[in-house]
């Protein structure tokens, strides 16, 4: 494209949509508790009257507290953005050209409650459809951040457990039109976005 800075195709998002998330909740669960009223004691003797010894129910309480069930969330911390290398944009609006970076950002709170909980916190793969030339160039790299720290993108995900509970999940992908290896073949052509799902889902502990 010799550098030249010419539209390359608008973003199509009005027919998609580009974030989601699913979330397994936990119920509630029925405690049943019962107590046994005690017999009576009785004594004989012999060829005299027989006499009975009532002794008073009682009834001690299986536990003294309330059992709470668990939950398990994922809570959207910050509206999704996206931005340029300059700064935000409207998706709606953005004619990209050779050299746009792209990115979209969302935040969560995990929240995952419940003695001896564990879940695994996985993501699935953008599907992005549009012109072949285009879709080409603008392959998305997705990085997921749990508290600060990387973790697996994908279905394999990773582990967590109530340690993590109210820690921040970031998502991140991004797209770079990359203005050196643009051809003239992606110029007026569209891209469309699929879902990509954030998934928290509850696992044996």
């Amino acid at each position: 494209m010799n550098n030249r800075i010419v539209p390359a195709s608008r973003w199509n998002t009005r027919r998609t949509k580009m974030i989601g998330t699913s979330l397994v909740m936990l119920g509630g669960a029925a405690f049943l508790t019962g107590c046994a009223d005690t017999g009576s004691l009785g004594s004989s003797g012999g060829g005299k009257p027989t006499t009975t010894t009532s002794v008073p129910a009682t009834t001690t309480p299986v536990v003294t507290t309330p059992v709470e069930s668990g939950s398990l969330a994922l809570k959207t911390v910050t509206a999704p953005t996206w931005t340029d290398q300059n700064g935000p944009i409207d998706l709606s609006t953005m004619v990209v050209v050779p050299g746009d970076v792209l990115t979209y950002h969302a935040s969560f709170a995990l929240e995952i409650k419940g003695t001896g909980m564990k879940a695994k916190l996985s993501t699935s793969d953008l599907g992005v459809s549009g012109g072949a030339a285009l879709v080409a160039q603008l392959k998305p790299v997705t990085e997921v951040k749990l508290d600060g720290v990387p973790v697996p993108v994908g279905a394999d995900g990773t582990v967590v457990s109530t340690a993590k509970d109210g820690k921040i999940v970031d998502v991140a992908i991004r797209f770079t039109f990359d203005k050196d290896s643009a051809t003239a073949l992606s110029m007026d052509q569209s891209l469309n976005l699929a879902r990509f799902d954030v998934n928290l889902v509850q696992i044996p502990a």
